[in-house]
């Protein structure tokens, strides 16, 4: 036993810091536990929020490859006018004489198979699209909304990685 009352004070101050120490530890212990279920939370909320996000670039994917189907379909089912014909084709037409918005409105519907009206030339304010503008501005749409989608993803995947990282330096 000790005798000595220094040395049972000194053994008080070390229980005394021992029991500080373990009370730090036991806090530093609880926080690092609240910040893994956090972070685990964070991480699958994530992983939902990717998976969500994969399975919309899925179908825009998807959509876009109805419509490149469709696209291909459709011009494959045309016969147009070679180079060497849409000339010969302009040459006549402005040998005849005709007028010019006549003449362009027959050189294109030649071209592409599409009826394309005089009056269209003659206008001021004309459509920017002879055909299909409808499909031109949906797809326009489609790619807008695939690149929004592989933005959010990658910002996402991101974002995952780095939890991942601050999950296993917490382990």
């Amino acid at each position: 036993m000790l005798s000595q009352p220094s040395e049972q004070r000194k053994l008080q101050e070390i229980n005394a810091i021992y029991e500080q120490a373990e009370s730090k530890l036991q806090d530093a212990i609880a926080l690092l536990q609240e910040q893994i279920e956090s972070l685990t939370q964070q991480l699958e909320n994530s992983y939902q929020e990717t998976q969500v996000l994969e399975q919309e670039l899925s179908h825009t994917n998807q959509e876009l490859s109805n419509l490149n189907q469709e696209n291909q379909e459709l011009y494959a089912g045309q016969q147009k006018l070679t180079l060497s014909q849409a000339r010969i084709l302009a040459q006549s037409l402005l040998d005849q004489g005709k007028p010019t918005s006549e003449a362009l409105a027959r050189l294109l519907s030649e071209i592409y198979q599409v009826q394309v009206a005089p009056e269209e030339f003659a206008q001021k304010a004309r459509s920017s699209s002879l055909l299909n503008p409808y499909r031109r501005v949906q797809q326009a749409r489609i790619f807008a909304t695939q690149r929004q989608l592989k933005t959010q993803f990658n910002e996402l995947k991101t974002l995952f990685s780095e939890l991942g990282e601050k999950f296993d330096d917490l382990s």
